[in-house]
């Protein structure tokens, strides 16, 4: 086998990496076909021990990533689509996922140039890519979105409550690409791995015992079109939706009607008149908590506009106001603006400006919570205050802009994570798919596909009843297995061959 990869290597090494990192999507969120991922990561990591120029290794890297992006991050492109700049989908579809192809570039590029040991440069491998996906969460505000460690079931993404999902993608590098080593103690090394991932994942799940807190809410999805969603002619009609959904009858008296980020498209502390109507849809006693942007007058007379989480009360009052922290480039401000020249996605010229950070809100009959906006749940160890731990985590957003695409699965996919990690159920209301009742252990419990229209009426699970160890710890896991790997780089430095 191992033969006819070489000379294919030889002959056709450029087309062979892009289509290994393309096949790696198919690991990851709808598919969850670990396998390929094993295809996809072994070739590359083979296809190092041929090499010992830095610059040559750069460039395949660069291949790999490319066609790894492309095929993952595809979905950002139909952001430009869905509001009439299809001449600017290049950017997302292939500019972007571009870009990103200069980390595992780099990557490769230290591997084969710090290591000459196989063994030793297996080791590097999986330290360079680990630290790759930590700084993925950094640089240029971060996009921490195709981690490795996503690629699991909720059995295996349970290693997240003790080592974070940076942690879960560092073990899982190594499982993916150990083939590549062509040592047999090393893959017997990976399979072990594997194995305790999915024992000790599946021994935590079958220890828990769902608890819930007799508070009933409802999640609405309305699944307004992105085209529909900002023009004026269609706002009366499009809230009459969100309100009809609302008042649907409901088995048990509901605390809280929970709608999606920016689901009323309007500064509606301005309008009392709105808010008036949408009080009609507020259960008695109870709240509405939706998305809506704001804009604020400043002491100085200056204007900054935000996106932001509302409670309003039956009479209409905002009670609680959150206002998103972690913005997302291009769709809610331009970076360099003056330079680029076209305006942002979302509705408007100006540039949204951010908030003050997480912080929790808490209501009368509604146990203490953590409004996330969109991908601000991405962000493992950045979703909930540190002063005070809520009773659960809230995560509006609006996937109608990736459509039908696998996005709105993977956004799903890595929010439960946040859910495993922190121990505290989410709550997730999206206009347009995939709303659902996420429970601490990032279970499913219930959800609304992409495109449906509907409402879930859940009784809001409990907390678990003591911390994770990530939640008290945080990426002191990730950061001894990084330390783990440098010592073994180090002790197989001249070790050519391990059996």
């Amino acid at each position: 086998m191992i033969q006819p990869l070489y000379l294919f290597f030889q002959v056709y090494p450029s087309l062979l990496l892009m289509v290994s990192g393309a096949l790696c999507a198919l690991a990851f969120a709808p598919y969850h076909l670990q396998f390929f991922a094993v295809i996809g990561f072994s070739v590359l990591f083979y296809h190092l021990t041929t090499l010992d120029k830095a610059k040559t290794a750069f460039w395949r890297g660069w291949l790999f990533g490319v066609g790894f992006n492309i095929a993952n991050l595809y979905w950002i492109g139909n952001s430009f689509i869905t509001v009439d700049l299809w001449y600017l989908a290049p950017l997302g579809m292939i500019i972007f996922p571009c870009l990103m192809a200069f980390f595992p570039a780099i990557v490769t590029s230290l591997t084969v140039k710090l290591t000459s040991s196989n063994i030793s440069r297996l080791f590097a491998f999986c330290l360079l890519c680990s630290l790759s996906d930590w700084l993925k969460g950094w640089v240029f505000t971060g996009f921490p979105w195709t981690l490795m460690g996503y690629i699991w079931n909720e059995t295996e993404l349970q290693m997240t409550a003790y080592i974070g999902i940076y942690g879960l993608s560092a073990l899982t590098i190594f499982i993916v690409s150990v083939i590549g080593s062509r040592s047999w103690r090393l893959i017997g090394t990976g399979v072990v791995m594997f194995a305790c991932l999915w024992a000790g994942g599946h021994y935590r799940l079958s220890q828990y015992k769902l608890e819930e807190t007799g508070v009933n809410l409802r999640i609405v999805q309305a699944s307004i079109s992105q085209k529909e969603k900002w023009q004026s002619i269609h706002f009366s009609d499009n809230l009459n939706k969100w309100i009809a959904l609302s008042t649907l009858p409901a088995e048990r008296p509901l605390k809280a009607i929970i709608w999606s980020e920016s689901s009323v498209p309007a500064f509606i502390s301005e309008y009392p008149g709105i808010r008036k109507n949408i009080t009609t849809a507020i259960p008695p006693g109870g709240y509405i908590i939706l998305g809506s942007p704001q804009k604020i007058i400043n002491d100085d007379k200056s204007v900054q506009y935000r996106t932001s989480t509302l409670v309003l009360n039956e009479t209409g009052d905002i009670l609680a106001r959150y206002d998103k922290s972690h913005l997302v480039p291009f769709g809610e401000y331009i970076p360099f603006k003056n330079v680029v020249g076209f305006s942002k996605l979302t509705a408007g010229s100006e540039n949204y400006s951010p908030g003050d950070g997480v912080k929790n809100i808490k209501l009368p009959n509604i146990p203490l919570f953590t409004p996330l906006i969109c991908y601000e749940a991405i962000f493992s160890g950045e979703v909930v205050p540190a002063d005070k731990k809520p009773a659960w985590m809230m995560n509006q957003t609006n996937d109608a802009w990736y459509g039908e695409s696998s996005g709105p699965h993977q956004h799903l996919n890595i929010v439960r994570v946040r859910a495993i990690e922190e121990g505290t159920p989410l709550i997730r209301s999206a206009n347009n798919g995939i709303s659902a009742v996420i429970d601490p252990m990032g279970q499913i419990l219930h959800r609304l596909e992409l495109n449906e229209i509907g409402f879930i009426d859940f009784d809001l699970p409990k907390p678990l009843a003591t911390l994770t160890f990530f939640s008290k710890y945080h990426h002191l896991g990730f950061w001894l297995i990084m330390i783990a790997y440098g010592l073994l780089t180090l002790l197989f430095r001249n070790n050519k061959r391990l059996n």
